[in-house]
């Protein structure tokens, strides 16, 4: 039994001997990448798609509204002044105070010239007055309201 053991083991120690000594050549591939230079400067290619140009739809503002005189003398004109961004028409509310709420009085749309528009608010009776302005752009978008204070005195 013994002898049988010990054939046994040179047998396989032999073949591996004999494994061992056949040249490698298959475990050997092609040369992969080169190893990078490091002396050169370190660029990182765009890989990125260009970004699409969207055009940012503009909505109407009231960008500045002046109202001159502030204390209108019944029988004089004021003058309202403003300055829109990308309007197409302008709905002025005059509303004058009744008690603790306001009652519309009148009622003024224009179409602006540009980016401004002056119109004149005729003489209104004594009062107190709320002007609203909101403008309108082409596609029915609307800007957020403006307000000012009037007030109309006797004569």
């Amino acid at each position: 039994m013994i002898q049988r053991r010990t054939s046994r083991v040179v047998a396989l120690a032999g073949a591996g001997l004999l494994i061992g000594a056949v040249p490698a050549a298959a475990t050997e591939g092609p040369a992969g990448h080169p190893l990078p230079n490091t002396l050169a400067p370190v660029t990182v290619p765009s890989t990125l798609p260009a970004p699409p140009t969207l055009r940012r739809t503009l909505h109407p503002r009231v960008l500045k509204v002046r109202l001159t005189p502030k204390r209108l003398r019944h029988g004089r004109r004021g003058q309202l002044r403003l300055s829109l961004a990308d309007s197409r028409s302008v709905k002025v509310v005059i509303e004058r105070r009744a008690g603790k709420r306001y009652r519309r009085a009148r009622t003024i749309s224009a179409s602006p010239v540009g980016d401004s528009v002056s119109l004149t608010l005729r003489s209104l009776p004594a009062g107190r007055y709320r002007v609203t302005v909101v403008s309108t752009a082409e596609d029915g978008a609307r800007s957020r309201p403006v307000r000012r204070t009037l007030v109309s005195t006797r004569r």
